[in-house]
C-alpha cells in the first residue's frame, strides 16, 4: 500500500479485472487501493449512448489502446478518485456486469450479426478473456491535487476543456469529403458576397464557417416540407436528416456525390444569382437577417426548381413582397407576426412555411399566366389567325413543317401565355430570331 509520504505521480497499466476488483470499497484496498469512481467534485450523468457503448466494447475487444484514465491519490494513500475517464469506466464495468447488450449496427470491425444483443456472458470464453485483460493505461495524480480545489480546476480544464468541442460538421468531414469538395470550389464567391454585408464583415473561415455556410443553404433548398420532417428541431437536425438521407458509407456518399455534382452546382450557382440581387435591392445587409435571408433564397431555389428563366420572370413580385412580408424594418415585428418570443426552432420552421406559402401563390403553376408553354390548342388556334402564315419570313407553314410558338413579350420579361401575346414562326425562322 502507497503511504501519504510516498506519493508522486505515477503511471501504470491496469487491466478490467483489477480495476473492477478495486472499485468495490471491500476488495479495493487488497488489489491496490480501492477507487473511487464518482468523486463528488466529478460529473454524476451518463451521456453515452447505445452506439458509444458498443464501439467502446468493440475498442476493447480489439485491444486498441486509448488516451490514459486519470486518477488522484487521496490524502491518506489507500485510495484513488478518478478524475478523467470515468464514462469509459463505468461503461466496461456496467458491461463487465451484464447491464447492457452489444448493438450489432454499431460495430465497426466486428461481425455485427455474430455479436449482435450479446452481454457479457453470452460472450465466448477468449472473447470474456479479451476484456478481463484488456490494460487501461492510467496516469495519478498527486493527493494535492485533490486538496487544492484551485489545481483540480486547472487539470479538469486541461484534460476536458482545453480545445474547442468538435462541431457536427467537423464529426463528418472525413465521411463527407467528396461533397465538401464540391462546395468548397464555391468558397471565393460566397465569400465575395458574404463580406459586402454586416454579417460577415471582417468574418474569416474559422473552422471552415463559410463551407458549413454553402451546406445549410444546400440543405435549406433541398428541404421537401411536405410533410415536415418529424426529426428535425433545428439546422443542426435539418443537417443531418440531409445527410442520412445520402447514407452513411462511404460508397454511398462517393456515388451521391459523382451522380449529383451537376445539379448541386446549378443549385449553388443559382443561389449565388439570388444573393447578390437581394444584396443589390438592399435586402440581404442587416445580421439580425441572416436566416430570413438564407431560408429565402434557398426556397426560392426550391420552389422555382432553381430556373433562373422562371426566377427572373417573377422577380420584380417576389422582392416586393418579400420585402413587404418578410425583410421588416425591425426583425423583431416578424417573429411577433410569426407569434414566436424568440428566433428558435420553432421560429424557423413557421418562417418557412410562410415563406413557401408566399412563394407557392405567386408561382402558382395552375395560374394560366404563370405557364411558360402554349397548349396545342392555343398554336392551332393562333395559326388559323395568322392564315397559316409565319409571321417573320412571311411564308406559308406546310402541314409537314415544324413550327414554334413564340412569346411577343418575352416570358421572362413579363410576357403572358396568352393568344394576344404568341407568334406562330416556322422552328428555323424561330432559332434564327
Amino acid at each position: 500500500m502507497q503511504t501519504r509520504s510516498m506519493q508522486k505521480e505515477n503511471t501504470e497499466d491496469v487491466t478490467v479485472r483489477q480495476i473492477e476488483l478495486r472499485c468495490d470499497e471491500k476488495k479495493g484496498e487488497h488489489h491496490g487501493g480501492y477507487i473511487n469512481i464518482s468523486p463528488e467534485w466529478n460529473r454524476h450523468f451518463n451521456a453515452w449512448n447505445p452506439a458509444m457503448k458498443t464501439r467502446l466494447v468493440e475498442t476493447v475487444m480489439l485491444g486498441r489502446r486509448m488516451n490514459p484514465l486519470w486518477f488522484i491519490y487521496s490524502e491518506n494513500g489507500e485510495t484513488s478518485s478518478v478524475l478523467d475517464g470515468q464514462h469509459r469506466l463505468k461503461t466496461i464495468l456496467s458491461f463487465y456486469d451484464n447491464g447492457f447488450k452489444i448493438v450489432g449496427k454499431h460495430l465497426l470491425e466486428l461481425d455485427p450479426v455474430e455479436y449482435d444483443k450479446k452481454s457479457f456472458e453470452d460472450l465466448n470464453s477468449d472473447d470474456k478473456l479479451l476484456i478481463k485483460n484488456y490494460k487501461f493505461s492510467v496516469n495519478t495524480l498527486p493527493s494535492n491535487y485533490e486538496s487544492d480545489k484551485n489545481k483540480l480546476k486547472q487539470m479538469n480544464f486541461i484534460l476536458n476543456n482545453s480545445s474547442q468541442k468538435h462541431t457536427q460538421y467537423e464529426l463528418w468531414k472525413t465521411l463527407f469529403m467528396p461533397i465538401n469538395r464540391i462546395f468548397k470550389g464555391y468558397e471565393t464567391q460566397y465569400s465575395n458576397l458574404f463580406s459586402r454585408t454586416n454579417y460577415y464583415s471582417n468574418r474569416n473561415n474559422k473552422r471552415e464557417a463559410l463551407t458549413q455556410e454553402i451546406n445549410k443553404l444546400l440543405v435549406f433548398a433541398e428541404l421537401d416540407t411536405n410533410p415536415w420532417p418529424k426529426c428535425c428541431t433545428s439546422t443542426e437536425t435539418l443537417v443531418q436528416y440531409w445527410r442520412d438521407k445520402i447514407g452513411s458509407q462511404e460508397k454511398d456518399i462517393i456515388e451521391y456525390a459523382k451522380v449529383n455534382e451537376n445539379n448541386i452546382k446549378k443549385k449553388l450557382n443559382f443561389m449565388l444569382t439570388v444573393l447578390d440581387d437581394f444584396m443589390d435591392k438592399k435586402i440581404f445587409i442587416k445580421k439580425g437577417w441572416k436566416i430570413e435571408n438564407f431560408i429565402t433564397v434557398a426556397r426560392i431555389g426550391n420552389k422555382t426548381n432553381f430556373s433562373s428563366n422562371r426566377y427572373n420572370r417573377h422577380r420584380k413580385n417576389l422582392l416586393k413582397i418579400l420585402k413587404s412580408e418578410i425583410f421588416m424594418e425591425d426583425p423583431v415585428e416578424l417573429q411577433k407576426k410569426l407569434g414566436c418570443s424568440s428566433r428558435n426552432s420553432k421560429f424557423q420552421k413557421i418562417l418557412i412555411i410562410n415563406i413557401d406559402t408566399l412563394l407557392d401563390k405567386e408561382l402558382d403553376m395552375n395560374n394560366p399566366e404563370n405557364n411558360r408553354f402554349f397548349s396545342q390548342n392555343q398554336k392551332k388556334q393562333k395559326l388559323k389567325m395568322q392564315n397559316g402564315i409565319c409571321t417573320l419570313c412571311e411564308n406559308k407553314i406546310e402541314p409537314h413543317q415544324p413550327a414554334h410558338a413564340d412569346h411577343i413579350i418575352e416570358w421572362v420579361k413579363g410576357g403572358k401565355t396568352i393568344l394576344s401575346n404568341c407568334d406562330i414562326l416556322h422552328k428555323r425562322c424561330h432559332e434564327m430570331k
